[in-house]
């Protein structure tokens, strides 16, 4: 790959016309791709749920009315409410909103209510079942039932309010629909609350209730913004013309609003104090304006492409994720960052591309790996979140070895300052260092057990205080039993009649679970909302019941009614009812019932396009789990939830992602590691320091009180993604120097000081954000990046010194497993006398930490070399030295007598020849072809 890139460098170097053309037709392309795009707003896109959790989730917004912005009129201060005043300013608010053509509620229409029991009476033979009719088959065979029920209506109308009752008598004199209609009533899910006027108030009468949906759902801030901003401005004027009244909103897209209000300021205060103190860093660091301009270009260019290539994966993209993804950046930056950094040290481009190719490559396959293991969650954002993250380092890589070095332009006057003193700490020759470290290792180990995940999404929710109080009263609302939970029965369908036939078939399953003391109440919608097949039975079944009572009720109801002082027309509404033809009709025929009192029964998910109908079971609290699972169980269709069990659900689903995200993230870094270093032993020596550094992080927030969250959590991959490209850099360091003897480590750690830095204010500065989510984030980063960092400036040079010397000079055969594990079989040293593969083998072991490029070209040399040379009368043995010097060790070793000459070309050749085999045997000379 090295030897790929080196190519394209001389190829656009020499063509640049080919270059500028190859960078603007890719770009072009992308921008194309870009324009499919389409962006989405939804916080739920972050849980982990699929197929019914996920309609569930949906569902239950709709029926906790998550869309509800609750105006609250009451009075200001500890003064008594006057409630005719607070009728009054409702009046008015109401009145300055109609322009907005809201749906506002804030009284309750008693003539509304009136039309739907009308629509129940004239529509009766849908809604009767066969208790039903049994009913009213043991009435009408009762010796003079019409007569007394007669009397009963008279004596009713009899009362001051038999006006209210004179309607109901006209259209069921019988009293045998009625039990239907006080039935629908008595099922009907209705907020606790008092009337006044006939407006509603909270139960304890202190403010007036005004509940407006909203049309843009819960989670469009900005629409839901400039909807509220206006309310707020109408709420201002009549606190003006009601001087005293107070009106406050609330609700869940008020609490949507205030939340991208609090992040957006907490962002540009944050942002801004980020981007200058960045800006100060990347000056003094680099001096150089164009330089700092192109590692911006860089980033860019790279967000450009990730959004170009996930275009091809997915239609929509999720604006959280674009927000959330920019911590990406502080991953990205490191490419553009550590080229441009290194020039300082080696001011020749081919050259530098030459050195920092091969951990570049490696920190960004690794880190791609890591972000790749979240595209296997359940959650949708998260997915979108790993593409997005590894197309985004992906992409900026592209640049940064393709097109960077081509416009960079070169400095080859040295840096010095704080920055070059703390690359140049090396904090593993200090002994009480290492000794702490270790210590507080074991302890932050033990304490990493108590580290917790907070699955509560309201906490990283922002409130004001106001907000919370107004919430207290919103929850007063709510007609809701603290020692009752609700679990909800769901029968979906891809039509309307599907859905409700499913319902039908759960009745069964219903009838059973209600049978059980655990049950306080099941409130199905059945036996109003039918389907076709069921109101064709139905009204066979009412067709046969008039053919066989029709006349008699007639006839009975006129002769009694003549006795009693009833009018010829008193009872035409009910004769209406017996001679109309009914049909079977489509669900939009019921709409009284499910715009009314049947709407939180009837729920059509846009999302996925199916229609829903809900049956709320209400349980004991202590046993609301046992009947979700019973009830799952004994549906022939459909699905149940319960909010509890579904929000534990998610908390145990994201645990498990957590679990999994760190194993999978570990196994994948460790495998690339491997496979890029070509030897276990320095996997493991990168591997580390991650691991390590992850129980500091983890034992850290244990003892600040730090807890995961579904925001936070994301950062498992961002730490796992900096750590092993800090690591990752200094363990390439250390090996280049044990290889080459040049100094190289300083340069590296300059690269890493530079980028943790950045991190650290870029996301650090996040802890002073009000906002819970973004501060959790900015202490999360603090603390893992401070652990990240020291671990990368610690182990990694800490073992590979131990590995590599021994009483302060280098190992003539470094440590290695099969070294520490069998000592006697891999000596420091090699006897003398033995055969060419002996030798083979030890000087292998020799250039074992030089560098995978190093290790194979000495395997291939050695594999090559089989035949041992003679010396020359003169005692000396020639040898091609472009093998790093194996070829000559090898010789040296089997003539410790002969001066070996090895001859290379390559200055890179001959300084590993003179830093190794030169070292361990004296007998070698190196000369230029």
């Amino acid at each position: 790959m090295k030897r790929l890139i080196l190519i394209l460098y001389d190829t656009f170097h020499a063509h640049r016309g080919l270059m500028f053309t190859v960078l603007a037709v890719v770009t072009v392309v992308l921008g194309v791709l870009i324009h499919r795009i389409s962006y989405k707003e939804d916080i739920t896109d972050f849980l982990p749920l699929s197929g019914n959790d996920q309609e569930a989730m949906r569902m239950y917004q709709g029926l906790s009315g998550a869309n509800r912005i609750i105006a609250i009129v009451g009075v200001k201060g500890a003064k008594s409410p006057d409630a005719d005043r607070l009728c009054d300013a409702a009046d008015a608010f109401v009145t300055s909103i109609d322009g907005e053509k809201l749906k506002a509620t804030y009284t309750i229409d008693l003539d509304k209510m009136s039309d739907v029991a009308a629509f129940v009476y004239r529509n009766i033979p849908y809604f009767l079942t066969d208790a039903d009719y049994h009913r009213m088959d043991s009435l009408l065979r009762t010796h003079d039932y019409v007569g007394s029920q007669l009397n009963n209506d008279m004596e009713m109308l009899m009362f001051p309010s038999g006006s209210m009752l004179s309607d109901n008598i006209g259209r069921d004199p019988l009293n045998l629909f009625t039990p239907v209609v006080e039935r629908l009533s008595n099922g009907a899910q209705s907020l606790n609350y008092e009337l006044y006027n006939g407006h509603i108030f909270t139960p304890d009468m202190k403010n007036a209730v005004v509940i407006i949906e909203s049309p843009y759902g819960s989670s469009e801030t900005d629409r839901n913004g400039q909807l509220i901003e206006r309310l707020t401005d109408c709420s201002g004027k009549v606190e003006k013309q009601f001087p005293g009244v107070s009106i406050r909103l609330t609700g869940g897209p008020v609490i949507a609003v205030d939340n991208a209000g609090q992040i957006k300021s907490d962002t540009i205060l944050s942002v801004s104090i980020a981007i200058v103190l960045i800006l100060v860093l990347l000056a003094v660091a680099f001096r150089n304006v164009r330089n700092i301009g192109l590692i911006a270009v860089t980033i860019i260019w790279g967000w450009v492409f990730a959004l170009g290539c996930l275009s091809i994966v997915h239609s929509t993209i999720s604006l959280i994720v674009l927000g959330v993804s920019s911590i990406i950046i502080g991953i990205a930056v490191n490419y553009p960052l550590h080229l441009v950094a290194h020039l300082n040290h080696t001011p020749d481009m081919r050259q530098a591309l030459r050195e920092i190719v091969e951990p570049l490559l490696v920190g960004n396959i690794t880190t791609i790996g890591a972000f790749l293991c979240l595209v296997p969650l359940k959650s949708v954002a998260l997915r979108d979140l790993g593409l997005f993250a590894a197309f985004l380092l992906i992409g900026t890589i592209l640049f940064v070895f393709a097109f960077l070095p081509h416009f960079v332009r070169v400095s080859a006057e040295p840096r010095t300052g704080w920055l070059t003193r703390l690359g140049n700490v090396q904090l593993e020759n200090k002994r009480w260092i290492v000794v702490v470290t270790a210590v507080l290792t074991l302890i932050f180990g033990v304490l990493s057990l108590n580290t917790k995940f907070d699955s509560d999404i309201s906490h990283i929710n922002y409130l004001t205080k106001e907000q919370k109080s107004n919430l207290s009263y919103l929850s007063s609302l709510l007609r809701s039993n603290p020692k009752e939970k609700t679990v909800y029965a769901v029968a979906d369908g891809r039509s309307a009649d599907e859905a409700l036939a499913a319902n039908e078939k759960m009745q069964t399953a219903l009838a059973g679970i209600s049978r059980d003391k655990a049950v306080t109440g099941v409130h199905s919608p059945a036996q109003f909302l039918p389907s076709k097949a069921e109101q064709h039975r139905r009204l066979a079944m009412w067709n046969s019941f008039v053919d066989r009572y029709g006349k008699t009720i007639r006839d009975n109801l006129e002769s009694a009614g003549a006795s009693l002082g009833f009018g010829s027309g008193s009872f035409s509404d009910f004769y209406a009812i017996l001679s109309k033809k009914y049909t079977v009709e489509n669900i939009a025929h019921f709409a009284p019932l499910t715009d009314g009192p049947l709407r939180q029964n009837y729920y059509y998910d846009k999302s996925s396009g199916t229609y829903n109908i809900i049956t709320p079971v209400t349980v004991r609290a202590d046993r609301a789990g046992d009947v979700a699972a019973h009830l799952d169980k004994s549906l022939p269709c459909g699905y149940s939830f319960e909010i509890g069990a579904l929000n534990k659900g998610i908390a145990n689903s994201l645990s498990d992602n957590f679990n999994y995200i760190g194993w999978a993230c570990g196994l994948i870094v460790f495998f690339f590691l491997w496979l890029s270093f070509g030897n276990i032993e320095l996997a493991a020596l990168s591997f580390l320091p991650m691991a390590v550094s992850w129980l500091w992080i983890l034992g850290l927030m244990s003892l600040f009180g730090i807890q995961f969250n579904i925001i936070n959590i994301i950062l498992a991959t961002f730490i796992f993604g900096q750590g092993d490209d800090y690591t990752i850099f200094i363990t390439e360091g250390c090996q280049y120097e044990y290889a080459y003897g040049r100094k190289m480590l300083a340069s590296y750690k300059n690269s890493i000081v530079i980028s943790a830095i950045i991190m650290f204010i870029g996301m650090g500065v996040l802890v002073i954000a009000r906002h819970p989510a973004l501060r959790s984030l900015g202490e999360v980063t603090v603390v893992g990046m401070f652990s990240v960092v020291l671990m990368a400036y610690l182990l990694p040079p800490f073992i590979f010194k131990w590995i590599t010397r021994k009483n302060g000079s280098l190992r003539r055969r470094p440590l290695t497993v099969r070294s520490l594990l069998m000592p006697r079989r891999y000596p420091d040293s090699c006897e003398a006398g033995r055969t060419h593969d002996y030798y083979a083998r030890y000087v292998m072991d020799c250039y074992y930490y030089c560098g995978a490029d190093i290790v194979r070209t000495v395997k291939t040399a050695l594999r090559n070399h089989t035949a041992t040379a003679v010396p020359s009368p003169n005692g000396t043995i020639t040898v091609d030295g472009e093998s790093y010097g194996a070829v000559a060790l090898v010789e040296a070793l089997m003539h410790p007598k002969a001066t070996v000459i090895a001859r290379t070309l390559d200055a890179d050749d001959a300084d590993v020849c003179r830093n190794v085999a030169c070292r361990i045997a004296g007998n070698i000379r190196i000369e230029s072809k």
